[in-house]
Order: structure tokens, then C-alpha cells, then sequence
């Protein structure tokens, strides 16, 4: 007897009989189902991998370059990966929050993108994006030429207004081989102020090439995943195509907004949540998010950005010497390639002229030397600096 769940992959042997469990055609026999009003089931092909979800910080925990709660500007990285783009940078406004009236008790963090200034114009946009690296989306298990070979794109979201949004995925999300970019856009709608749980299932299609279509042996731009608020008419057409790939055409890349997050004083559009998992055999809608270790998700983080601290110390032989107190900095984790490096400001120091040099900057770490005033006695020491190697 079996009380509550169970979940069975291969065969099932009832005393002498047996159950056939058919995901093709979600058919179930050898058994009487006589007051079963509804069946989901999945019978997995293979392990799925760990972590399963191809979005990086989906539950917005990580948020290195500033407090949560602190606002910045658009057009600016957010939280860890997720970026707000719009129109005019200072019209929208983006922070990582905690708090009020979460979706579930497990994912405690959102990410809010406010509108400050309206705008009524017709290139007036709001969008929130993560750009998936090109190796991930190549290893990610979707065999994307294939529209038997599923993805399910699952998110939280929740709007101060009623809204009908758009999400939609670009291939690549930069020009690649001068090749024309592929695009899937789906509509979704939600209540204002209430959390609501959407997904797509994306199949795969003949013209998503690795190799062609996108760089499947470097660490590129693969994939753009985009949320989107607001987005004016120069972006739109009434007649555009949705929920299938299509080639990109900027002015159709949804059908009209019917309302105007943008030109709303105060409208705030927050999200969290966000996965997408290969579907297994059977598969028709999302897992529960998943949630993996604190320090998996900071490293995976720390492959775009970091912050490192340095310092050194020696004696310098006279004024502007720049090899007297130099030292290596190691990153806490290889960087996606060759960062640029943003150093902080000199604290606890002796004999510096405040500039430095940085070398040989690698995606292991570099070498920092700072220049002395004059001769004699020299250290220096920088609490905070930032390495990114974050797509733009």
C-alpha cells in the first residue's frame, strides 16, 4: 500500500499482472482507472544534471556589486547577471530586494526594475536580461535542432499595474557569423500586485545550428533571456508572430502592449524565480526552482564578477618606482576570459602617489604594483576592487 506520491521508472509488477506507463502517449494500461480524473507523470530518459536550471542567480540571492535595496540607473547590471536596460538610463531604476509579500516561503529575493520618469515615446522600453554563455547553452543537454527537444522557461513575477508582458529569447544575442539571429516570444498576463507563476515549453528548431548560429567552443554571448515590462511601438507590430522561432525583426518583436508600464508614475515590475531545465521524456511543465548551495551560486557569480583585495610593501629607491611593492592577486575563481579590472582607492598607506599598474591579467588573476612618492619605506593596501568579465 501506498500512501501519498510515488513516482516508478521502469517496470511495474502488480502479483501477477503488470502496468504499462506509456509517455508518448500519456497513456496508462493494465489497469483500472475508474475515478482517476487527471494523471502528470515523467519518466526520465537520463539523470537530469545538477544544477539543471541554465540560469545563473535565478533567485536573485547574489548581489555583489551593491547592498539590496540600493537602487542604480539603467542600463546597469542589477543583482549578479541580471541586467535592466531602457531607454533613457536614469528614467528606470533597478535593486535586489528581500522581503514583502514573497511568491514562496523558499526564494526570499527579487529583483525590482521602477519606473521614475514616464515616457509615452514610441522607443521607449523596459526590459530585464541575462545573458546566457555560448559553452553553457552548446552542454546544456537541449538538442535545440531538434523540435522534439524541449526547454521549460519557468518564472515568478508580479506587477503594480495589470499587465500584459512579454518574455522572449534571442539566438545569439549578438551577430555571430553575420547570420540572421532566431527569436522566440511568448506574452504572459498577471493581476497588479499579485505573484504569479508563468512558463513557456520552447521547442527546439532545424535552423538552431551550434557552430552556425552561435559559438559552441568559446565562451561568447549565446543566448539573450529577456523580461519585459514595457516596450513602445517602434519595437511592436499588432500582427508579429509569437510563441514560435522566428527570424529577428526589432520593430515586431511582440504584438502591442495594450497598456503603458512606462508612462505609469511609480510602476514596478519585480522578478525572481527564473529556470530554465531541459524537459524530460513525458515532461509538460516546470520542477519546483531549484535551489542550490549559497557558495555554488556565488562562484558561478564570480565567473563574470568579482571584487579582490591587494596590497604590498618594499622599499623604493626613489620617486615614481613602481616594481618596489607589487603583488599577485589570485581570483576566488577562474573568470569566463581576461577581465577588466577596476581598482579601488589606496587605504592604510605610506609613500604612495595613488596610481597603479595593472599586468598580465589573466583569467587566474594579475599583478598590481603602485607607484611611490619617493625613496624609502613604501606599502599600500586597496580593500576593494572589482574584476568583470561580464558580457555588455
Amino acid at each position: 500500500t501506498v500512501v501519498g506520491n510515488a513516482r516508478v521508472v521502469g517496470v511495474l509488477t502488480v502479483g501477477s499482472g503488470s502496468i504499462t506507463i506509456d509517455p508518448g502517449d500519456n497513456s496508462i494500461t493494465g489497469v483500472s482507472t475508474l475515478g482517476i480524473t487527471s494523471a502528470y507523470f515523467e519518466i526520465p530518459t537520463a539523470p537530469a544534471s545538477f544544477p539543471r536550471n541554465l540560469v545563473i542567480n535565478g533567485d536573485q540571492r547574489i548581489s555583489q556589486r551593491r547592498a539590496l535595496g540600493e537602487t542604480v540607473i539603467g542600463n546597469n547590471y542589477v543583482t549578479d547577471r541580471f541586467k535592466v536596460n531602457t531607454d533613457t538610463a536614469a528614467h528606470v531604476v533597478g535593486m535586489g530586494s528581500t522581503g514583502n509579500g514573497l511568491p514562496t516561503r523558499k526564494l526570499q529575493h527579487y529583483l525590482r526594475a521602477e519606473n521614475v520618469t514616464t515616457s509615452s515615446a514610441t522607443n521607449a522600453r523596459a526590459v530585464i536580461t541575462q545573458i546566457v554563455d555560448s559553452i553553457d547553452l552548446a552542454n546544456f543537454g537541449w538538442d535545440m535542432q531538434d523540435p522534439e527537444s524541449k526547454i521549460i522557461v519557468s518564472w515568478y513575477s508580479r506587477s503594480s499595474i495589470d499587465l500584459t508582458g512579454l518574455f522572449f529569447l534571442l539566438i545569439p544575442n549578438a551577430e555571430y557569423n553575420s547570420v540572421t539571429r532566431k527569436l522566440y516570444s511568448h506574452n504572459f498576463t498577471q493581476s497588479a500586485n499579485t505573484w504569479t507563476h508563468h512558463y513557456v515549453v520552447v521547442p527546439g528548431h532545424a535552423d538552431l545550428i551550434p557552430g552556425t548560429l552561435f559559438n559552441d567552443q568559446e565562451s561568447t554571448a549565446g543566448m539573450n533571456v529577456n523580461f519585459v515590462p514595457h516596450y513602445g511601438t517602434d519595437f511592436t507590430d499588432s500582427s508579429s508572430t509569437m510563441d514560435q522561432w522566428k527570424d529577428r525583426d526589432g520593430s515586431s518583436i511582440s504584438t502591442d502592449f495594450p497598456q503603458n508600464w512606462r508612462n505609469t508614475a511609480g510602476a514596478t515590475f519585480d522578478l525572481t524565480g527564473v529556470q530554465i531545465e531541459v524537459a524530460q521524456q513525458g515532461q509538460t511543465r516546470p520542477t519546483p526552482f531549484e535551489h542550490i548551495p549559497y557558495d555554488m551560486s556565488l562562484k558561478r557569480c564570480q565567473r563574470y564578477y568579482q571584487h579582490f583585495a591587494s596590497g604590498g610593501g618594499g622599499t623604493a629607491t626613489g620617486g615614481n618606482q613602481s616594481a618596489s611593492a607589487q603583488c599577485g592577486v589570485t581570483f576566488m575563481t577562474e573568470m569566463r576570459t581576461a577581465p577588466t579590472i577596476t581598482m579601488g582607492a589606496l587605504t592604510n598607506e605610506s609613500n604612495n602617489a595613488g596610481t597603479f599598474l595593472t599586468l598580465g591579467i589573466q583569467k587566474h588573476g594579475l599583478l598590481v604594483q603602485a607607484h611611490s612618492d619617493a625613496a624609502g619605506r613604501q606599502f599600500w593596501y586597496v580593500g576593494l576592487s572589482t574584476a568583470s568579465a561580464e558580457f555588455s
